[in-house]
C-alpha cells in the first residue's frame, strides 16, 4: 500500500457513513465477544490492556483488509467497440462487445480506436485511442488507474464510497457527475461537464464545477471543456448541453435579483470572534419560480435538456430547490453565515436568518424529517451544530467589522469576508469579496488588503499605469494577461539570464503573455516586454545563447527590422522575437510576429475592440496595474465548427451547440495594485466562479462555503429556547 492508498483509507474511513444496520451488527459481534472475554486481576490489568489494545488494532487493521474488498466477479463488461480493444495482461487478447474486464486487468485502445465499457453501478466510461487503463474496486471506492490517454467518465450516483480516477500526479473522485481526464507526458488534464469533481493533487484538494478545467503542470494550458472531450462519440451531446447551460445562465443573470442591502440587522448578533462572515440575499420564491420558469421553457424546446432535466440527479435537485423555495418564503431579506475562531482555528458555523412569519420552525421539522431543526431566538432562526449564545453587539465594535461595514455603505449583495491576520500568515489583514447587481450588470470584486503595506510578492504589483504591450494582441484572442511591475527583474529571476543586472535594467515596466490565433500544429502564444534598451538587452542575450553550444541565435533583415530566431539541438521548438517600438515581442514562429505588427500598425487591437470595451468598469481610474482577458467563444468557436462540418449533428443539436459560444461574452478580471491592498474586480465574473470556488482556507484547499455549511445542518444539537 503506497502513501496515496494509506490517505484514501484514511480519508474514506473518516467521511464512509456504514449506516445504522451495518453499525448495530457490528456492536453486537463485539459485545458477543467481550462476554466470552476472560476475567482479568487488576494487578496484572495495566500490561495486559495495552497488549489487548495492540491486538484489536491489528485484528481491525486485518478485518479492514479483508471487508474493504469488494465481492468477486468482473468490474465491467465492455458496451461497445469501434476499433480494437485488448486485454494486455494473461495473455493479450482482443475484446468485444460483452467482454468482462476483471480487477486489475489491462485494457488499451489501438490507434484510431475507441470503446465504451460500463461498470457494474451502471457508470460508464469511453475510452479515446491508445488509452491505457486497470479497474479495481473496493468496499469503499471504484478505482480507474489511467496509464495514458483520455477517458469520459458518466458516474453513476454511487451509494457507498466514491468513484475515481488516478493518474500519475492526481486522483479525481466523484458522487455521480460527467467529467473528462487525460493523462500523457506532461501531466494529467480534468474537465467537468456536469455535476461537481474534486481533484487532490500534491496534497491539496480542490473542486471543479461544470465547465471548469485544471491541468496538473504549468507547461499545460488550458484549453476548453470542449476540445478536451471533441473526441468523443458524444461529444456533440455534451458541448450542446454545456450550450442550453449557457443560454439558461445568461438568462437568469439578465433577471433583476434582490436589492442591495445598506445595513445588517443580523450582524449583531455574531460573536466578537467570528474570523469568516458571509451575507447572502434571501432570493425568495419570485426569484426561484423565474429560474424554474426558465428552465421549463428551455426544456419544452430541446431534447439534451430534456434528458438531463429528467434524469434521478436533476430530479433531487428539483426537489432541494423546491425545498429552498418553501423555507425562503419565511425568512427576511438576508441570510447570514458566521464562522467564530479561536487561536487561529475556525471554529463550528452558524447560520443565521429574520423570521418574517409564523410556522417556520414547523416546516423545517417537516422538511428535514421531523426533527427540531433550529433554535429560534426572537425573531431570529440559528441553525447550528452546536449550541449558539447570541452577542449583544460585540461584533460591531470590532475592526473586521468595520472593513465589512464598508461594503454595505455600497450596497451589498452577495458579500463573503474573512480574518485573514487569524488565518494567513504574513501582513495579510482582510479578505473581502463582493457581488451584486448595479446598474443591470453584476459586478464582483475582491480585495486583500495589508497591515503596514505590501511585501513580498504582492508588491511585485505597481501602481495602475499604461499597457503598451497590450496592443499587439489582436481581438480574436482567447487569452491575454497584462502586468505592470514595480521591478522588471522579477521577470528575470525564473530565467537563466547570465548577466541579469543588465537585462534587468534594460526592461520597462510592463509585459503581455496572449494565445492569439489557432492551437494547432503550434500554440499560437505571444510575449510583449516593454523595453528601455534593446541594444543593452540584445547584448545580454547573445552572450546567454553563447555559453550554451547547444543553442543557436540567427537573424535576418526584413522591412527595416531585425528578426532573431533561437533555437537548441536539445528540443524542436525555436523562439522567433524582434524589437520594435520599445517593445520586446516573441512568438513561436515569424509570421506570428509580422501578423501582430501589422495588426498593431493598422489599429486592430484588442483594447480597441467592442468585446473587451464592453466589460470595461465605471469608475475613476484610468489605467491598470494588472488585466486578465478570457474569450471562451475564441476557444470554443473552431471546435463549435468542426463539429458542425461532421454532417452528424441533429438540426436542434447544431442550434445548442451554437449557443455555446452566442451566449458566452468574454471575461475580463482586472487589478489594481494600491499601496496596503489589492483589488481584483470584474464586470463579467471571475470566469463564472462563484463565492465558494474563488476561496480556499484551509490546507485541503476546498472552498470554504462548501466545506463550511455541511455542519450548519447537523441537527443532533439542535434546540428551541
Amino acid at each position: 500500500m503506497n502513501s496515496r492508498d494509506f490517505d484514501r483509507l484514511l480519508d474514506s474511513i473518516r467521511t464512509e457513513d456504514p449506516g445504522p444496520d451495518v453499525t448495530a451488527a457490528a456492536a453486537a459481534r463485539v459485545r458477543e465477544r467481550l462476554k466470552s472475554a476472560p476475567v482479568i486481576p487488576a494487578a496484572g490489568r495495566e500490561p495486559i490492556v495495552r497488549h489487548v489494545i495492540w491486538a484489536i488494532a491489528a485484528v481491525l487493521i486485518a478485518a479492514a483488509g479483508f471487508t474493504l474488498r469488494a465481492p468477486s466477479g468482473p468490474r465491467a463488461t465492455v458496451a461497445r467497440v469501434d476499433g480494437k480493444l485488448y486485454r494486455i495482461s494473461r495473455p493479450m487478447t482482443e475484446l468485444v462487445p460483452g467482454s468482462s474486464i476483471g480487477e486489475n486487468d489491462e485494457i488499451r485502445t489501438a490507434k484510431d480506436s475507441r470503446a465504451v465499457i460500463t461498470l457494474r453501478d451502471g457508470s460508464s466510461i469511453e475510452l479515446a485511442e491508445r488509452t491505457d487503463l486497470t479497474l479495481s474496486e473496493g468496499w469503499i471506492s471504484k478505482t480507474v488507474h489511467l496509464e495514458r490517454g483520455a477517458v469520459l467518465v458518466e458516474a453513476a450516483r454511487q451509494r457507498r464510497g466514491r468513484l475515481e480516477v488516478s493518474t500519475h500526479d492526481c486522483l479525481v473522485s466523484v458522487k455521480g457527475t460527467i467529467f473528462g481526464v487525460s493523462q500523457g507526458t506532461k501531466g494529467s488534464r480534468v474537465s467537468v461537464i456536469e455535476g461537481e469533481v474534486k481533484v487532490d493533487q500534491d496534497g491539496a484538494s480542490h473542486l471543479l464545477h461544470r465547465g471548469d478545467q485544471t491541468a496538473t503542470s504549468a507547461t499545460m494550458k488550458n484549453t476548453s471543456v470542449a476540445e478536451d472531450i471533441s473526441w468523443s462519440h458524444n461529444s456533440a451531446k455534451y458541448v450542446a448541453l454545456l450550450g442550453e447551460f449557457a443560454a439558461i445562465q445568461k438568462r437568469i443573470e439578465e433577471t433583476p435579483g434582490p436589492g442591495l442591502r445598506y445595513q445588517s440587522k443580523l450582524a449583531g448578533l455574531l460573536p466578537e470572534n467570528t474570523m469568516v462572515f458571509a451575507s447572502i440575499p434571501n432570493l425568495g420564491p419570485p426569484a426561484l419560480a423565474e429560474a424554474n420558469k426558465l428552465f421549463e421553457e428551455r426544456v419544452g424546446q430541446s431534447a439534451v435538456l430534456r434528458e438531463w432535466w429528467n434524469d434521478q440527479e436533476s430530479r433531487k435537485l428539483r426537489l432541494m430547490v423546491d425545498r429552498v423555495r418553501a423555507i425562503s418564503d419565511y425568512l427576511g431579506d438576508e441570510v447570514m453565515l458566521a464562522v467564530p475562531g479561536v487561536n487561529g482555528k475556525l471554529q463550528d458555523p452558524m447560520l443565521l436568518a429574520e423570521v418574517r412569519r409564523p410556522g417556520l420552525q414547523e416546516l423545517l421539522a417537516r422538511e428535514l424529517g421531523g426533527r427540531k431543526s433550529a433554535a429560534i431566538h426572537g425573531n431570529v432562526v440559528v441553525l447550528s451544530s452546536q449550541p449558539v449564545k447570541l452577542s449583544q453587539g460585540a461584533f460591531l465594535a470590532t475592526p473586521f467589522w468595520a472593513r465589512i461595514a464598508r461594503s454595505y455603505q455600497s450596497g451589498a449583495g452577495w458579500l463573503f469576508a474573512a480574518n485573514m491576520e487569524q488565518i494567513a500568515p504574513h501582513n495579510v489583514q482582510n479578505l473581502v469579496i463582493e457581488r451584486r447587481q448595479n446598474l443591470g450588470r453584476t459586478e464582483s470584486l475582491a480585495a486583500l488588503t495589508f497591515a503596514g503595506g505590501r511585501s513580498g510578492v504582492a508588491s511585485w504589483l505597481a501602481s495602475p499605469g499604461p499597457m503598451g504591450s497590450l496592443d499587439f494582441v489582436s481581438p480574436e484572442a482567447s487569452f491575454s494577461a497584462s502586468f505592470v511591475v514595480k521591478n522588471p527583474g522579477v521577470l528575470l529571476k525564473e530565467f537563466p539570464v547570465t548577466d541579469f543586472n543588465d537585462a534587468a535594467e534594460a526592461l520597462g515596466g510592463e509585459i503581455t503573455i496572449a494565445v492569439d490565433g489557432p492551437l494547432l500544429p503550434t500554440p499560437s502564444w505571444k510575449v510583449a516586454v516593454e523595453v528601455d534598451n534593446p541594444t543593452r538587452l540584445q547584448s545580454s542575450i547573445e552572450r546567454a545563447a553563447g555559453k550554451d553550444a547547444s543553442v543557436q541565435l540567427t537573424n535576418q533583415q526584413v522591412g527595416g527590422l531585425t528578426y532573431y530566431e533561437l533555437t537548441s539541438s536539445k528540443t524542436p521548438l525555436a523562439v522567433d522575437y524582434v524589437f520594435i517600438d520599445g517593445y520586446l515581442l516573441l512568438a513561436p514562429n515569424r509570421a506570428l510576429l509580422t501578423t501582430a505588427i501589422r495588426n498593431r500598425a493598422a489599429g486592430i487591437t484588442l483594447p480597441r475592440s467592442a468585446a473587451f470595451r464592453a466589460q470595461l468598469p465605471q469608475d475613476g481610474h484610468l489605467n491598470f496595474s494588472g488585466l486578465l482577458y478570457y474569450h471562451l467563444g475564441s476557444a470554443v468557436g473552431p471546435i463549435v465548427d468542426q463539429l458542425k462540418a461532421t454532417g452528424l449533428l441533429t438540426p436542434e443539436q447544431q442550434q445548442s451547440v451554437s449557443r455555446l459560444t452566442a451566449n458566452r461574452e468574454p471575461v475580463l478580471i482586472y487589478a489594481y495594485g494600491e499601496p496596503d491592498r489589492i483589488v481584483a474586480a470584474s464586470r463579467s465574473g471571475f470566469f463564472g466562479f462563484g463565492l465558494d470556488t474563488l476561496v480556499g482556507l484551509n490546507a485541503k484547499g476546498e472552498g470554504a462555503l462548501r466545506q463550511l455549511l455541511p455542519p450548519v445542518f447537523d441537527q443532533k444539537h439542535a434546540t428551541r429556547n
